[in-house]
């Protein structure tokens, strides 16, 4: 009688331990299921998170770099050997006192010239200055020329002698005919007409009567036609 009592207590204790141990076992299942809920994000929700973090608002003051590079040189350089191509010149303090820092001179696939500049020094009228003339050109050609340009301050620029007013960022449409007589071999940087040819101001160094004016400049549906 005494054995039995013994096992029927052995069996109850030991039927106490199982449900200790199942409930325990519970209890741990709960606690790693609420730890792996919350360290885990809805994918939508971290694409939102991480754009919205991480995306910057584009910087409209500064022109786009996306075009081709034009040449720098000068006005005998796009009579020459840089024909059928745009060339900016521009000053750089060791000339006549203007330091012309340019930040675009390009030419996109669609043929939008963006030219950009800051400068500092003595003002300048021919400062900055941009030539053309078609890979064909020669002396006695006569060209009807038309372009838009805007520029995104009010400025006076020269157009092949011509000073043209431009009002902050209105689009103006510029008409001239000329008559070609180029001098790139010229030793006294009097080298003639081109087909395009612009200062982005009026008069030269001491007779300077409008300073370049820092800003950005498009020019846009250029068209040089020969008529003879």
């Amino acid at each position: 009688m005494k054995t039995l009592t013994k096992v029927l207590v052995c069996l109850l204790v030991a039927a106490s331990l199982v449900s200790t141990f199942i409930a325990c076992s519970n209890d741990d299942k709960k606690d790693n299921t609420t730890t792996s809920s919350s360290s885990v994000k809805d994918p939508a929700d971290m694409n939102t998170s991480s754009s919205s973090s991480s995306s910057t608002a584009p910087d409209t003051d500064k022109p786009s770099t996306t075009g081709t590079a034009l040449f720098n040189g000068a006005e005998n350089d796009a009579q020459d050997s840089h024909k059928g191509e745009y060339v900016y010149w521009r000053d750089q303090a060791d000339w006549e006192g203007a330091a012309v820092t340019v930040e675009t001179a390009e030419i996109s696939e669609d043929g939008v010239i963006t030219i950009a500049f800051t400068h500092t020094g003595t003002p300048n009228g021919f400062g900055f200055q941009l030539f053309y003339n078609p890979a064909d050109a020669a002396n006695g050609d006569v060209y009807e020329v038309s372009f838009k340009i805007k520029a995104s301050v009010n400025a006076k620029i020269t157009v092949n002698g011509e000073t043209q007013e431009l009002t902050a960022n209105e689009e103006k449409t510029i008409t001239y005919t000329v008559t070609l007589d180029m001098h790139p071999e010229a030793n006294d940087y009097q080298y003639g007409t081109s087909v395009i040819d612009i200062q982005f101001g009026v008069g030269h160094a001491a007779e300077t009567t409008e300073d370049i004016v820092d800003g950005t400049y498009t020019i846009s549906g250029v068209t040089a036609t020969k008529t003879n």
